[in-house]
This record gives C-alpha cells, structure tokens and sequence, in this order.
C-alpha cells in the first residue's frame, strides 16, 4: 500500500476513534509522544484534521499509538 494511502487510511481510524470517543485526542497525544512522537497535540490534531501531513516515521509512531490504546 502506498505511504500515502496508509497516511489516509491511518488519519481516518484516528479522527473515527476521537470522534466516537473512543480515545481523547489527549490520549492518542500522550501515547504517540510516548512511543517517540515529536509533534505537539495541535500538530496532530491538525494531522487529524487533514491540515498537517507528518512524515513517514511519525505516521508509524501514530501506528504505534493506536496499537497501544488497542485500537489499531
């Protein structure tokens, strides 16, 4: 699959998951910082949003994240 497709596929669980409250954008924050994420919650809640576009190894740590809130 495409970098970019998962990029997409990726930003669409994330916003699902705070949307339905299933996790707090905090949450998802706290454990992407966790798992060495350098971007601020602002930057990834523009991710979320489809504002901000983060690279390749931030998109895995967001992987990560979602994995460790048992969702991904």
């Amino acid at each position: 699959m495409p970098a970019r497709r998962m990029g997409a596929d990726m930003q669409g669980k994330c916003r699902r998951s705070v949307a339905q409250h299933v996790i707090t954008l905090e949450d998802l924050w706290v454990q992407y910082w966790a798992n060495g994420g350098c971007a601020k919650e602002e930057e990834l809640d523009a991710y979320l949003n489809g504002v901000l576009e983060p690279d390749a190894f931030e998109l895995a740590v967001l992987g990560w994240a979602l994995e460790d809130l048992a969702i991904g």
